[in-house]
């Protein structure tokens, strides 16, 4: 699936795709310390969600990977958390999570703003409708297997 860093997209385009995305995912994972500190913003939260799995992440020391289903509990606490690509307070904004569809990532944010999309030919074409400016997106190589 073609992948693109959206950069920082202004606010409004940002509720459409984070609402287009939590509408077509299933799934999310969640990466943050295992401890308290500015990048645990969401741990309980995601932790006590129903079906969640918290594992080790090997991405960075002391961290954790908590997933589970995108159940409407789970899209709530995105919608309430991630306002801002642009403008945030770091205590109040996940650090770096992947919203899945199918098993496959459609939405990456990293480092709280890093912002990297998966989008079909269709889901362009759908985000083009509502709005959303993809045009200035930066196209990637695709992923290889075990990367």
């Amino acid at each position: 699936m073609p992948r693109f860093f959206a950069g920082h997209i202004p606010d409004d385009q940002w509720r459409d795709l984070l609402a287009y995305c939590l509408d077509h995912a299933d799934a999310f994972v969640v990466h943050l310390p295992d401890s308290d500190g500015p990048l645990s913003h969401g741990r309980h939260e995601f932790r006590t969600l129903s079906g969640s799995t918290v594992s080790t992440w090997s991405g960075m020391a002391g961290a954790i990977s908590i997933s589970g289903e995108l159940t409407a509990a789970a899209r709530d606490l995105f919608w309430r958390t991630e306002i801002s690509l642009r403008s945030y307070d770091s205590g109040e904004k996940l650090w770096d999570y992947r919203l899945l569809r199918g098993g496959d990532e459609i939405l990456s944010v990293g480092d709280f703003a890093d912002l990297l999309v998966f989008m079909t030919d269709d889901d362009l074409t759908h985000l083009t409708a509502l709005g959303i400016s993809t045009r200035e997106w930066d196209a990637l190589e695709p992923r290889r297997s075990g990367m």
